[in-house]
């Protein structure tokens, strides 16, 4: 699944074909604002935004670069308020009911958020074996990665985002 986000994260335009041009609008929008807000409270680096259809559901993406290195429960709190100030900003604006044919309002599990702890050419670099390089969430669920060697990660945690909410 993640592989499939990676494909598309980085295309905005044409995913959403069958809306209008309004609701590309209005979506990009709650984006820009999400992009703006995560850069103030984390200096994340913007990599790519994008969005499409899984099944019946509409999801947004977003993939983001920090470079301080994070504990899982730091990661934890930071992949949920990421989610959280993403949805938040997609529910902010209730037209967007009237153009979807999808559920709303949106949920984590309309989120797609790749966290990136540095980049992969910097990685042998900064991170040393073992330490935590990239937080995902997928569909309501986080993955937590460690690096292991240049270009080799290995998934560490696996939780639901209700669980990991209720750990914070």
């Amino acid at each position: 699944m993640r592989c499939f986000l990676l494909v598309l994260v980085f295309s905005v335009g044409g995913l959403f074909a069958m809306s209008s041009v309004e609701y590309n609008r209005k979506l990009d929008a709650a984006s820009e604002r999400t992009c703006e807000i995560l850069h103030k409270k984390y200096n994340t680096k913007l990599l790519g935004t994008g969005g499409g259809v899984k099944g019946d559901m509409l999801f947004m993406a977003l993939r983001v670069q920090v470079s301080e290195k994070y504990t899982i429960e730091q990661a934890r709190k930071i992949i949920i308020d990421m989610v959280d100030v993403f949805v938040a900003e997609l529910n902010k604006d209730e037209s967007l009911k009237e153009y979807s044919k999808y559920k709303f309002p949106f949920t984590e599990k309309n989120i797609d958020i790749i966290i990136s702890i540095d980049s992969n050419q910097n990685r042998k670099d900064r991170l040393e074996p073992g330490e935590l390089c990239a937080i995902f969430c997928d569909e309501g669920k986080l993955y937590y990665d460690k690096y292991i060697s240049r270009n080799r990660d290995e998934e560490i945690l696996r939780e639901s985002y209700e669980e990991a909410k209720s750990k914070i």
